[in-house]
């Protein structure tokens, strides 16, 4: 087994648990993000984000940041020749891969087409992830790559069954749902929720230089309960009591700073406005 990536003993979950990070090999292009940096809260962010139509909350997170400088270049290249097609991010589960595109081999070299395959498939938008249990306890560990794609002009692909062939002057294929298409066009006012899909797509590359692997990250989750459910009403509701005096103290503070004027000349000026 290649140990390249860095191996991770987890003892507990959530905010009080426990993490050993051992790194058997720090030449294989994985480097643990400190999760007190932004760039961990922003994968966080956006791996909410992804999960919000799972009603679950993340109670364990790791992230390895596994960017090769070889693979941005090659990357970036494909973003200057198709102007304003910003790329999109998938989520790619790295259960789903076999050993030729496991997470330590992606952290070294990107993905890889298998001898016979001439495509793969990387879709956008939610993560299906298996249901954990309804008591509260965590999850079994799930195992993802974020990956940034460069789908520039996509041709839409009516028929599943059909051949992975990208015409001529197009970068991909869109795999198009005439169904999903349908229900998400439906009628709002249907009682039913088939009107109502999450946001996902599916696209098809033939050329694996199209993508670029940002982060490979491992975490659990939890169901919502109803405790938390309140507790979080009840953090809203105090944000929003104390946002006005929040927003009033930071302009104090700037009026104080930058026009020298007292405070207390600021908040009576504020009082004679309110009064008028």
């Amino acid at each position: 087994m290649d140990n390249s990536l860095p191996q991770t003993s987890l003892i507990g979950y959530g905010e009080n648990s426990v993490e050993t990070l051992v790194t058997t090999d720090d030449t294989g292009g994985a480097t643990p993000v400190n999760r007190r940096s932004d760039q961990f809260q922003e994968v966080h962010y956006k791996l909410e984000m992804a999960l919000a139509h799972a009603d679950v909350k993340v109670t364990h997170l790791q992230v390895w940041d596994v960017r090769n400088p070889a693979l941005v270049a090659k990357f970036d290249q494909h973003l200057r020749r198709c102007p304003g097609q910003p790329p999109v991010e998938s989520w790619v589960d790295v259960d789903g891969l076999d050993a030729h595109n496991s997470e330590e081999q992606i952290s070294k070299r990107g993905f890889q087409l298998r001898s016979g395959e001439t495509s793969m498939n990387f879709s956008t938008g939610i993560i299906n992830i298996a249901k954990p249990p309804e008591d509260g306890r965590s999850s079994g560990l799930n195992r993802f790559l974020l990956a940034e794609v460069c789908t520039g002009r996509s041709y839409p692909k009516v028929d599943p069954n059909g051949k992975n062939v990208v015409p001529p002057g197009y970068d991909s294929l869109y795999l198009y749902d005439n169904e999903t298409t349908e229900k998400g066009n439906g009628d709002d006012n249907n009682n039913n929720n088939s009107s109502k899909t999450d946001y996902a797509h599916e696209y098809v590359l033939t050329n694996m230089t199209q993508v670029s692997p940002q982060f490979v990250i491992h975490f659990t989750v939890a169901a919502v309960t109803d405790s938390d459910r309140a507790r979080n009403a009840k953090a809203k509701e105090a944000h929003h009591n104390s946002q006005g005096t929040d927003v009033m103290g930071d302009i104090l503070d700037l009026l104080d700073r930058k026009l020298h004027w007292s405070q207390e000349s600021v908040r009576n000026k504020f009082h004679a406005i309110n009064a008028l």
